[in-house]
């Protein structure tokens, strides 16, 4: 009998988990995606400071590889891709001299 209730139970989580209608999943949802954001924001803020006062080409290129994990986001890809280039044309002028 305890066997029979806990699969009742398991099932009824399942189904309330999964229940796409269920107005507290949009609530949890819409705050995933607002916490996203701030991460996001909170990730960009890191990375565009991480390259105040620093001029120094190898520094640079640890600080790309310190943020490359995190640039499969959207907002952040964009923003480490700009810092990639000028960094590559930074390393390339200072070659063709």
């Amino acid at each position: 009998m305890i066997e029979i209730a806990s699969h009742v139970l398991v099932f009824q989580v399942r189904h309330q988990s999964l229940d796409i209608k269920d107005d507290q999943l949009g609530e949890y949802f819409n705050l995933f995606r607002k916490e996203m954001h701030n991460i996001d924001s909170m990730i960009l803020d890191a990375l565009k400071a991480s390259f105040e006062g620093v001029a120094n080409i190898k520094q640079q290129c640890e600080i790309l590889d310190t943020f490359h994990s995190m640039s499969e986001r959207a907002r952040v890809r964009d923003t480490y891709y700009q810092r990639a280039d000028a960094v590559s044309k930074q390393l390339y002028d200072e070659l063709s001299r």
